[in-house]
């Protein structure tokens, strides 16, 4: 039997994805350049940790938050 992950993030790391990709988008839009795609990087720790979300940027990995992961 197959089965999948679904990786959901917390409000507060869709908050904090969404804030910063806007301002990457703008700031590209406003050098009349094309916006480039992000990486999005989630750390799986054990059932004590859980699980977190890190965006990638230039100046290296930013926190965004935790996330859910549920196997379906």
């Amino acid at each position: 039997m197959s089965k999948k992950m679904q990786i959901t993030l917390s409000e507060e790391a869709t908050k904090k994805y969404l804030d910063w990709v806007s301002g990457i988008t703008t700031a590209h839009l406003e050098e009349d350049m094309e916006p480039c795609g992000v990486s999005i990087t989630i750390e799986i720790g054990n059932a004590m940790f859980g699980a977190t979300a890190y965006a990638d940027t230039s100046n290296g990995l930013v926190e965004l938050g935790d996330v859910e992961i549920d196997r379906v």
